[in-house]
């Protein structure tokens, strides 16, 4: 097949106008003949594919917009390029079957195989008809929604890895990843595709090196170098890049991630442009334009260079052993995590900490500042409180001076005053005691004795006297409470008085016991016991003529 014309009738060539005047004219038909007419248009001997035109064209595939009218829809359909030997038709084919086992979600799927009458080989896939593939992402990032930032580059890396992943998990290696091999359509689906130089995991490619000037090299972003070297320079390993006899394995496919990653960090190849011979010699030395010459233009992070250096190493020991490994780092970069690629010191996994928890670290320093500024607006109070303290302190001393000075003079008058009082008491109760002889000379005596204890509260004989008058009155329970005070402020050398106080005060608690209930008095018997008990003079005295005299005369109404 030269042209898209000289295909075979199965593919008839498609007019758009005239196919979307036969949908509404089939759509009428059906209407009008019910649910048998799907039936009947498959069960009959009708054509398939009908071709809409040409979508792209590759070293060896020209990738048609065909409908199929079984489902009645639009798939892209492959086709071999020029009239192919058998063994291209069965490379062809067997890139078909292969693709078509690997059923994922970022793997392009197969819908049909077939040879068509003409004994040509095709196979359908998913149409991707407004999407984009990653080779014109450095033209029209832009101008690709939700594609401009480096996160939801990493989100797209991160889906390619999951379908090489896949691939290797089935024992088969791709072999020619690079940006026009992934496909992206408009809603985000990412699509590995072109298995052309697929492997097993297994298998050995022997090369030659013959040949290779043939290679257009201002095509190596678009073609595949076929045939002796298998690959795609700058995003080959080197390993491919060799006559001699390598193995290739899952990290032959890692290498190509590394490239396919540095390629979505700065949208370019990781090679410079030149003749084949030179591009394959660079592959295998490693001359890449390093990653660090876009890092300050585009803001590159280290961790991610590093990785992709890493992944592009020239020795596949040091490369990934996994892809399961480089998404793990891609994963634990955009999570604010260290990358085991850069081997960060404890600076750099302390900047990742606080970028991983600015919100709770910003709240904590805050937290922290505003604990030293309390801190130190208390030091200040404080200080300006002992400021005032020691001013305070000093007119305190001063006043102190003054206050001991007017002390001496208030104490020498108060000692001068209390002596007058002492003096005023003495007289006062010696008047008290001279009174009580009738009931209103009682009350005035008990009045100058009270007078007395506000000109001096400590005389023990004012206490005794007030003692004396309320236990002749036989009120026995005042007694006690002045007899107690006067023992309080009697005078430890004079012993006699303080023994004759103690007595009256056990005969005031034993009388105030011994009132009649009803007359409130005592008994005369307990009056004449009194006299028997203290046989002195003054004391019979006291009893006979106060206590008897005043039964009926001071106690009336009291």
């Amino acid at each position: 097949m030269n042209s898209i014309a000289d295909q075979p009738d199965e593919f008839t060539v498609f007019n758009p106008a005239l196919d979307q005047f036969f949908d509404i004219a089939k759509e009428i038909v059906e209407a009008e003949e019910g649910s048998s007419a799907i039936f009947t248009e498959l069960k009959s001997d009708y054509q398939r594919y009908w071709i809409a035109n040409k979508i792209a064209e590759g070293g060896s595939k020209t990738i048609l917009k065909v409908k199929d009218s079984s489902t009645n829809r639009h798939v892209a359909m492959a086709i071999l390029k020029d009239k192919a030997e058998s063994s291209e038709v069965e490379a062809f084919l067997r890139e078909a079957r292969l693709t078509a086992s690997l059923q994922h979600p970022n793997i392009m799927p197969v819908y049909d195989i077939g040879v068509n009458s003409a004994d040509e080989p095709y196979f359908t896939m998913k149409l991707i008809e407004y999407g984009h593939n990653l080779g014109s992402l450095a033209k029209s990032v832009k101008r690709i929604s939700g594609f401009e930032t480096l996160a939801s580059r990493l989100e797209v890396f991160l889906k390619i890895c999951d379908g090489v992943s896949f691939a290797h998990a089935n024992g088969i290696l791709h072999l020619d990843l690079k940006p026009e091999n992934i496909q992206l359509d408009s809603f985000g689906q990412v699509l590995i595709c072109d298995w052309g130089l697929a492997r097993f995991v297994k298998g050995r490619d022997t090369v030659s090196v013959s040949g290779t000037d043939e290679i257009n090299s201002m095509d190596f972003l678009n073609l595949t170098v076929k045939g002796l070297i298998q690959g795609t320079p700058g995003f080959m390993a080197p390993e491919q890049a060799t006559t001699e006899k390598r193995v290739k394995d899952e990290r032959t496919d890692i290498y190509a991630l590394g490239a396919l990653l540095y390629y979505l960090l700065c949208f370019h190849s990781p090679l410079k442009i030149g003749p084949v011979k030179k591009m394959l010699s660079d592959t295998l030395k490693g001359n890449t334009v390093p990653l660090a010459k876009w890092r300050k233009k585009l803001g590159l992070p280290s961790s991610l260079i590093k990785v992709s250096e890493r992944a592009m190493s020239l020795n596949p020991e040091n490369r990934y052993q996994s892809v399961t490994a480089i998404q793990d780092e891609i994963r634990a970069y955009m999570d604010g995590y260290a990358t085991m690629a850069e081997n960060a010191g404890f600076r750099v996994q302390l900047a990742l900490f606080y970028s991983r928890n600015k919100f709770r670290v910003n709240l904590l320093i805050m937290a922290v500042l505003m604990f030293i500024g309390l801190t130190m607006y208390f030091i200040d109070s404080v200080k300006e409180s002992e400021h005032k303290a020691r001013l305070s302190e000093a007119r305190a001393l001063e006043s102190e001076k003054k206050a001991l000075a007017n002390l001496d003079a208030f104490k020498q008058a108060q000692e001068a005053n209390k002596q007058l009082g002492s003096i005023a008491a003495i007289q006062k109760n010696r008047e008290a005691m001279s009174l009580a002889t009738s009931k209103e000379e009682y009350k005035k005596a008990f009045k100058l004795l009270k007078y007395a204890l506000t000109l001096d509260s400590d005389q023990e004989a004012t206490y005794a006297n007030l003692g004396w008058l309320s236990f002749t009155a036989q009120k026995f329970d005042e007694a006690i409470v002045y007899y107690k005070e006067a023992l309080k402020r009697a005078k430890d050398s004079n012993s006699s008085r303080k023994s004759k106080l103690k007595e009256m005060l056990r005969l005031s608690e034993t009388f105030e016991g011994l009132v009649d209930e009803e007359t409130g008095l005592l008994d005369e018997e307990l009056i004449n016991a009194g006299m028997s008990r203290f046989p002195e003079r003054k004391f019979r005295i006291v009893f006979k003529h106060l206590i008897y005299r005043h039964r009926n005369n001071l106690l009336e109404n009291e």
